[in-house]
């Protein structure tokens, strides 16, 4: 289902190149996606984790009314508080672009500040969709999750082929609208499982409060992760104009193999962790991992050898149409080759995520995705004087290696599971 829908999602960048390119109406767009975008990375990866475990506990232990409540609770305070921080920060947009996006001039900051208004429901609806989707997963229905993520990518190509009016808008419109039939079909999927989504009169559950200390630790985690791509993106704007759309274009195709390592491979290992640690099966757990990295450094190492070796003539192949020149290729390929030394690292990295987690250890990915925010951000400083733009993907890729060594060094010492 992540294939089928990164299929569809590599047709939406394909027609995007074709009518943007690395122009500024891109550039705009991309920088005002960085704070919605922010927000949305952190609800991914950290709400629907931590409502999973609580949902299924209430569920087991009081019934699915309690289950309900809590999903329904959580659902009503997440959208409160969306719509209460987005109007915030789309409001106070015009103060802080300047900071992130230095390098626009007035008008191109005046785009991006507009856009923030078109993205601005897409937060709330994401919000809602990560719940439901979460409850969803609680029940085992992995694969129709994961097919709704198409729906946006869909909407998007249909809007660009038929609405090329609306320009660059047409993508912020594409995204909102995008989120919403997302949150509304998995609604319709929960509410057909006979789980109810608003229960009459709630308001408050005690179970929040449990799910919100379950929540923090996971959530700190993904704000700092989340934050070195902004930090990326924002100190790309400061440099030459179309840098922010040529990093964005560099990241695509490696994102769909990384992706396989978060929506597929994250959640087919975590069961098998959580069952050899509850039985305190140390040597098991080490064998399965050992085996699990191998298997992602052997199928990786081919992949990074193609993205790199031939990441121009992939380029030209993919993007080079329309208002995407030989220029822009050349530029990009540069981005992608050195973003794909990143694959064996990153999702090698996940396995490992998986393993802390199921060991109980959310404190250590804390600090550890501390350090990860910090050394991207002084690697960045110094590649960039260097390498200019491939020096923030190169920066990236070694960003990822350091976390790898790290999850391996807090495993083998912190809980003697046995990793080579």
């Amino acid at each position: 289902m992540t294939l089928a829908v990164k299929a569809v999602t590599f047709g939406k960048e394909v027609i995007t190149a074709s009518r943007f390119g690395t122009g500024d109406d891109f550039d705009a767009f991309v920088v005002a996606l960085l704070v919605p975008g922010f927000i949305v990375n952190v609800l991914a990866g950290s709400l629907g984790a931590a409502l999973v475990p609580v949902y299924v506990d209430l569920r087991e232990r009081r019934g699915v009314r309690a289950s309900e409540h809590l999903l329904a609770a959580a659902v009503a305070w997440t959208v409160a508080g969306l719509a209460v921080a987005m109007i915030a920060l789309t409001a106070a947009a015009p103060s802080y672009l300047p900071f992130i996006a230095a390098g626009f001039d007035a008008a191109k900051r005046g785009l991006a500040a507009g856009l923030m208004w078109w993205l601005m429901p897409m937060v709330v609806a994401m919000g809602v969709r990560t719940l439901w989707g979460a409850a969803l997963v609680a029940d085992e229905k992995f694969g129709l999750v994961s097919l709704s993520a198409a729906v946006t990518p869909a909407i998007t190509i249909a809007v660009l082929i038929w609405m090329p009016g609306l320009g660059v808008h047409g993508l912020a419109l594409a995204m909102t609208v995008g989120a919403v039939f997302e949150a509304a079909w998995l609604g319709w999927l929960l509410r057909s499982t006979g789980v109810g989504l608003l229960p009459p009169g709630v308001h408050y559950d005690p179970d929040l409060q449990r799910l919100v200390w379950y929540w923090l630790p996971v959530a700190a985690g993904s704000v700092l992760m989340a934050s070195s791509s902004l930090v990326d993106q924002a100190m790309a704007a400061a440099l030459l104009p179309g840098s922010v759309a040529t990093l964005e274009y560099g990241n695509r195709l490696v994102a769909v193999i990384t992706s396989l390592g978060t929506g597929a491979l994250g959640v087919a290992v975590v069961p098998y962790f959580s069952l050899l640690v509850s039985r305190g099966d140390m040597d098991g757990l080490g064998h399965v991992v050992r085996r699990w990295l191998l298997i992602v450094g052997l199928a990786s190492v081919p992949v990074v050898a193609v993205l790199t070796v031939w990441s121009a003539p992939i380029i030209a192949l993919v993007y080079q149409r329309g208002s995407f020149t030989g220029a822009d290729t050349a530029l990009v390929a540069d981005v992608q080759a050195f973003l794909a030394l990143q694959i064996p690292f990153y999702v090698a990295g996940i396995v490992l995520v998986r393993l802390v987690t199921a060991l109980g250890s959310t404190r250590a990915l804390t600090w550890i995705s501390l350090v990860n925010t910090l050394l991207n951000a002084v690697l960045n400083l110094v590649l960039i004087r260097y390498m200019g733009l491939p020096g923030i993907a190169l920066a990236t890729s070694l960003m990822y290696l350091a976390s790898f060594t790290m999850l391996l060094l807090h495993v083998r010492r912190r809980h003697a599971v046995r990793i080579p």
